[in-house]
């Protein structure tokens, strides 16, 4: 669903605000929800997370390519690659931590990983200002 809103949404609160505010956001709901133990808490969280960061590997292509304009191509290769690494070998970490620690560990270092990507893309937003997205 917000892949389907995404441009309406980053025109709306910008990628400064998809990409760090939005992700932050989504990583205290998926925190708080984690230390809840409410079902409900937990899938909302999880829902927030999925919702939140959504548009953030896009947003990093965008800006990848908008960077570096004449190597564009080759850049957002290179972010679908490391980005494919993640979803073939993030699961099966996920698992072998979760087997010798536990699935709620996971679940605050999910959290916190992606909070640490949305903070570092928060520097780049600040110094650049907004940048307008492209059709």
């Amino acid at each position: 669903m917000a892949r389907m809103f995404g441009t309406s949404l980053i025109a709306r609160f910008g990628e400064r605000g998809m990409g760090t505010s939005a992700m932050l956001l989504g990583c205290v709901s998926m925190a708080a929800a984690t230390y809840s133990q409410s079902l409900a808490a937990i899938v909302f969280g999880f829902a927030a997370l999925g919702f939140c960061s959504a548009n953030f590997i896009p947003l990093v292509m965008g800006l990848a390519a908008r960077r570096n304009p004449e190597n564009a191509s080759k850049i957002v290769s290179d972010v679908t690659t490391v980005s494919f690494t993640g979803f073939l070998f993030g699961p099966p970490l996920v698992g072998l931590v979760a087997e010798y620690i536990s699935i709620t560990a996971c679940m605050y270092m999910l959290s916190v990983i992606w909070g640490l990507s949305a903070l570092m893309m928060r520097p780049y937003f600040l110094k650049r200002g907004h940048i307008p997205v492209l059709p």
